[in-house]
């Protein structure tokens, strides 16, 4: 097996996710979803939804393959691990719908992350504020 190299981090844009990051990985690669999935022995529809995080990230082996695939560096080889950890802890408590955007998923996953960090009030008061925007 490859050793991954060990370049520093790349000129990519911070990653809120592990599906985020692994768009950037692959874009950068210049690979289509279906031939990582080739090069993986995972289906391009587990890349997918991986990217648009409405399937847990893949464990160990399946990062192990993924950063294999897409030359990551080590530091994005690590970055990939701790995302795949956290987001594994919140799949299943945020269900975003095959027909949604990207653009929308990823708002959507972003104001997740930061309503997982506001206690009640702060929740209370946001609500507050959405109703008002709707209006």
């Amino acid at each position: 097996m490859r050793m991954l190299d060990a370049r520093p981090h790349s000129k990519l844009r911070p990653a809120a996710s592990f599906g985020e990051l692994l768009f950037e990985l692959r874009q950068r690669a210049g690979l289509s979803q279906r031939e990582l999935g080739r090069r993986t022995g995972l289906s391009n529809s587990s890349i997918s939804e991986f990217e648009n995080c409405r399937r847990a990230p893949p464990r160990r082996d399946g990062i192990v393959a993924l950063a294999l695939a897409l030359s990551a560096t080590e530091a994005e080889c690590e970055l990939m691990f701790e995302l795949a950890s956290s987001g594994r802890s919140t799949v299943g408590k945020l269900r975003i719908g095959r027909e949604t955007s990207t653009e929308l998923a990823s708002l959507l996953r972003e104001v997740f992350d930061v309503a997982m960090r506001l206690n009640d009030q702060q929740v209370a008061a946001l609500r507050v504020r959405l109703k008002e925007a709707a209006m």
